[in-house]
């Protein structure tokens, strides 16, 4: 009886918990599909706010791109009126122009017309009146042509000789300011050479330590035997050897002697020096 009991219990605990749940699939069936018909519906909202938005959108930019347009179109418009009404102004301009151009081609043609008469009846005054002084004059136009012609040439040859003796006088002239200016380049080029070797003599010494001799004690030998001589002496880094510089020449030549007297006595001194030169 109890196991009547309790399987009857079991069966029936069975029946009631595959029905709860069979209840709660169907409950969380209907709230699935209530959520997706919610999500749906938003989606549906959200897309159709933003399908107006890009509209609206769309339509904003639509309308300012159409009035950008609209005013580039105006201002070509308005360019293209001011082209054309420059370009006809142009054009009357040249009609214009044309216009005096023909007139002025018209007085032109007429004034070289009377131009062309008025020289024609020159020409046949010209005609009678030297056909009248011929008669009047009682000589030919040919012989006095002659004349002329003879008259004409005579005074071109006076003429080209004397332009013949204005070139021979500028060519002359030239030649003497060019040689002057060819001696002129050859005595500045030359010239301190020349001066030197007239002017400098050279004597030879066996060692440079005689020119400290010939300087001597603060300058003193040099000193004495540039005033007993007269002359000029260059002592510098040249080796072995000073210059005599003087532009009298017996002052030079006497000065080297007395120095190279001086150089192969070895004694310099002032009064040595005065000896020395004395000698010379």
């Amino acid at each position: 009886m109890d196991v009547i009991v309790g399987a009857v219990g079991v069966a029936v605990g069975g029946i009631f918990g595959f029905l709860w749940a069979k209840y709660r699939v169907r409950m969380a069936r209907t709230n699935a599909e209530s959520t997706a018909e919610g999500m749906l519906a938003r989606a549906r909202v959200e897309a159709q706010e933003l399908l107006s938005r890009g509209e609206d959108e769309a339509r904003a930019k639509a309308d300012a791109y159409r009035e950008r347009e609209d005013a580039a179109l105006e201002h070509r418009r308005i360019e293209l009126k001011s082209s054309e009404e420059r370009l006809s102004q142009r054009e009357q301009t040249l009609e214009q122009r044309a216009a005096n151009l023909a007139q002025r081609e018209q007085i032109l043609i007429r004034r070289e017309n009377e131009t062309t008469v008025l020289q024609a009846e020159t020409g046949k005054l010209r005609e009678q009146a030297r056909s009248e002084l011929e008669r009047l004059a009682g000589f030919d136009a040919n012989a006095a042509k002659a004349d002329l012609l003879h008259q004409v040439e005579d005074e071109a040859r006076r003429e080209a000789m004397v332009l013949v003796r204005d070139m021979e006088i500028r060519a002359r002239e030239e030649a003497d300011r060019r040689a002057r200016r060819i001696l002129a380049t050859a005595i500045q080029r030359l010239s301190s050479e020349v001066v030197t070797e007239s002017t400098v003599s050279v004597v030879e010494l066996p060692s440079d330590e005689m020119k400290g001799r010939i300087i001597g004690r603060e300058g003193r030998n040099i000193r004495a035997f540039e005033a007993i001589t007269g002359v000029n002496l260059i002592v510098d880094d040249t080796p072995e050897a000073v210059s005599v510089s003087s532009f009298d020449p017996v002052r030079r030549e006497v000065a080297r002697l007395a120095l190279e007297h001086l150089v192969q006595d070895g004694r310099i001194h002032p009064a040595s020096s005065e000896e020395m030169f004395e000698k010379a």
